[in-house]
């Protein structure tokens, strides 16, 4: 019997027997590193959800998405943060998980974008991403969205990571050596403004380098989930705005947690989106109209689906 299946039957045992409908209900929610977004907006998420629907979701600190991905196919989180192409990806079995399609869980709601940022030192001769060849770059940890999505990037240009000296590293751990000079460049793909960027700036001015135009057509022509942003330059205090992309951050949850609690979840996320707007900053993204944004809608949990069609999101 898998671990995680194991945990939920204790879960759903102690549910059973608790006084209200949700009370006492025990979950955990898959989120990212300490220095990213994911982890502080799942923890704001879940206390928010925790006091209106009466559970005990807690938010645990991981690798990231590859982590995420890995816990929900292992049935060993419940709830999980994800990127909304990753998330694609493993609910299709194409692209990184072709061949090994991943269909334990289902799709909630998109929350907000998460904006792929290639980080330089302001002063830096780097002014290209073709400038990176040859470079030290990290390009997030091994299997993470931020590494998948830096491959596609590349391929945009015709590079490879072979083409750079490439780093697998957190952002935590990326920012750091980029401090003390060990590291050329950085990518994160997260939510603005990102924690380790904010941290860097602090003691190694920064410049983000600029999706051109051409190559910007490129890659949100092969990957429809990409979407052009342009990073103002009110983010980081830095001295040019740059051109980018997006990809939707998502959160996605176990078929085996109760529709119900899906349920009620889905409707407390957005009717208490006031209260995570005051918790965290990205928490004004969330958009009751953009709610399914970049979701498969076949690929919905039935608990965020029912709630959907309730609000006539859905038919």
């Amino acid at each position: 019997m898998k671990k995680g299946f194991r945990l939920w039957m204790a879960a759903a045992f102690a549910c059973a027997f608790a006084s209200g409908a949700l009370a006492g209900c025990s979950y955990t929610m898959a989120t990212g590193g300490t220095s990213g977004t994911f982890y502080p907006y799942g923890g704001a998420m879940c206390q928010i959800i925790n006091k209106a629907i009466g559970t005990n979701i807690t938010a645990n600190a991981t690798g990231g998405g590859k982590e995420n991905m890995a816990l929900l196919a292992n049935e060993e989180t419940d709830f999980a943060l994800l990127d909304a192409d990753m998330m694609n990806y493993a609910l299709t079995g194409t692209e990184s998980f072709k061949g090994r399609q991943i269909d334990t869980f289902g799709s909630i709601a998109s929350l907000f974008p998460q904006i792929f940022q290639i980080v330089v030192a302001e002063n830096s001769d780097i002014k290209s991403v073709e400038d990176l060849r040859g470079k030290r770059v990290s390009v997030g940890d091994a299997g993470s969205g931020s590494a998948v999505n830096a491959a596609q990037l590349f391929g945009a240009y015709g590079m490879t990571f072979d083409d750079i000296k490439v780093n697998y590293l957190s952002f935590k751990e990326a920012a750091a050596a980029f401090q003390d000079g060990s590291l050329d460049a950085y990518v994160a793909v997260a939510g603005m403004p990102t924690t380790a960027i904010v941290e860097t700036n602090l003691t190694r001015k920064i410049r983000l380098l600029t999706i051109d135009d051409e190559h910007l057509k490129i890659l949100t022509d092969k990957y429809a989930f990409f979407a052009p942003v342009t990073i103002g330059t009110e983010v980081y205090g830095t001295k040019e705005e740059a051109k980018s992309v997006a990809v939707n951050a998502t959160v996605a949850a176990l078929k085996s947690v109760d529709e119900e609690v899906v349920y009620s979840f889905t409707k407390a996320l957005f009717e208490h989106a006031d209260e995570l707007a005051e918790a965290h900053a990205k928490g004004r993204e969330l958009s009751r109209e953009k709610a399914i944004d970049g979701l498969d809608v076949k690929f919905l949990h039935p608990g965020a689906a029912k709630y959907y069609k309730e609000i006539s999101l859905l038919k």
